[in-house]
């Protein structure tokens, strides 16, 4: 995987696809060679990686023919982010008749990086190693991926390395290596602790987020942020920013702009199930900590929507609390809403998760590390969402079964 100026530390990674299109990601030390033109894959000029010419020959035969290969800007230590595009130009063969497949994916949010400061985390990493043989077909990072520790926030450099870092670690590379990765950010890979939109260096950081992963889109044109969306099988999921445009001054969590794309993708929206996923907690309201019902009329003003609207099929996804329960909200005249809260992957356990909270389903509480798997099955009108929570050793903790028929 090595030439005389060139080094993978990292990846393959493959990000957001759809069925035209494909994105790799992939860390590189030196300097790679000059790219092709978009459209001469046959001129890739990428250092020799078994793995890399493996999945590019498996995507060609399946259509993808053009490749655009880009890298960041900047060069930090030698290292590099590099993008590789994929375009598919055959026409994909459609099906006689649509088959609503199973499919599932996992999750999980708090990865942080032992050991530090005398903190005890021995081979806690090791649930990357679990996950790797746990099956899904993508993963959703729910904040929190990476911790800005010491002052790593004040600059591009620091903040990109502290990502390399995390890149590099053994089992996080083989687990990224085998299915698609989203994610979100929370207050720790996005700036300091409890961080708002008062932050300096937001743009940096996003810049640096984009660097390391392949999300489909990073908000609009006018109003950047970390949100986008994306479609699979009957559900949409919706990826949240809850930081770049949070302000206690303004009572936003969200902020206006991303409040009314997020609304006007749901009215837009057919698909059975719409995940809605932010790095802070939704639903509860007795939290000892960050939640949106510190933001009480952008909240409000939400869950209205999604009653006047009769916005069918809605469940909530959030990280941040280390510590992993199901809470669900028992509404009047129409059906629950869901979220399911998973945390930590590597972080220690918060003891405030034994707080009193309403609105939590019975014995859903673990607040040892763990990661989540969502999973959708069954025939078109009867599909059911199934949410299961693994130890970092990969056994089964707890499972919840929400039929289609009970968001409606």
């Amino acid at each position: 995987m090595t030439n005389a100026q060139t080094t993978i530390v990292a990846g393959p990674m493959l990000g957001h696809q759809t069925d035209s299109t494909a994105t790799i990601w992939l860390l590189v030390k030196g300097i790679p060679h000059a790219a092709s033109p978009m459209g001469e894959a046959a001129k890739f000029e990428m250092p020799s990686s078994p793995e890399l010419e493996l999945m590019l020959t498996d995507l060609k035969s399946k259509g993808y023919d053009k490749v655009k290969y880009k890298l960041q800007d900047r060069m930090v230590q030698e290292y590099k982010t590099v993008r590789i595009n994929l375009k598919r130009t055959e026409p994909v063969e459609e099906e006689p008749e649509k088959i609503m497949r199973n499919f599932s994916f996992l999750t999980g949010s708090c990865a942080f990086p032992f050991p530090y400061k005398g903190m005890k985390g021995k081979n806690r990493d090791f649930i990357f190693k679990s996950m790797t043989e746990t099956p899904s077909d993508f993963m959703i990072w729910l904040g929190d991926n990476t911790y800005y520790l010491d002052k790593e926030w004040k600059s591009y450099d620091k903040m990109f390395l502290k990502n390399v870092k995390m890149r590099r670690n053994k089992y996080i590379n083989e687990f990224m290596q085998t299915r698609p990765q989203y994610a979100i950010w929370d207050d720790h890979d996005y700036g300091p602790n409890n961080s708002d939109s008062t932050y300096a260096l937001k743009d940096t950081s996003l810049q640096v987020f984009q660097d390391f992963w392949a999300n489909p889109y990073y908000g609009k044109k006018k109003t950047p942020g970390n949100y986008s969306h994306f479609r699979y099988e009957d559900a949409e999921f919706f990826l949240l920013d809850a930081r770049y445009y949070r302000s206690k001054k303004k009572d936003e969590m969200f902020g206006e702009a991303q409040m009314k794309w997020l609304k006007k993708r749901l009215k837009k929206s057919d698909a059975n199930f719409k995940l809605i996923i932010a790095g802070t907690q939704m639903l509860p309201t007795e939290v000892r900590g960050e939640c949106w019902q510190d933001f009480k009329d952008e909240r409000k003003d939400f869950l209205d929507f999604l009653k006047e609207e009769e916005i069918t099929g809605v469940i909530f996804l959030s990280g941040d609390r280390h510590y992993t329960e199901l809470n669900f909200d028992y509404r009047k005249k129409t059906y629950p809403l869901y979220e399911f809260t998973c945390s930590p992957l590597t972080s220690l356990g918060n003891p405030t998760g034994r707080m009193k909270n309403k609105m939590r389903s019975k014995r859903s509480l673990y607040m040892k590390q763990n990661y989540g798997r969502v999973s959708f099955a069954g025939e078109e009108h009867e599909r059911e969402c199934t949410i299961e929570v693994f130890d970092n050793e990969g056994f089964l903790v707890w499972s919840y079964v929400i039929p289609l028929s009970d968001l409606r």
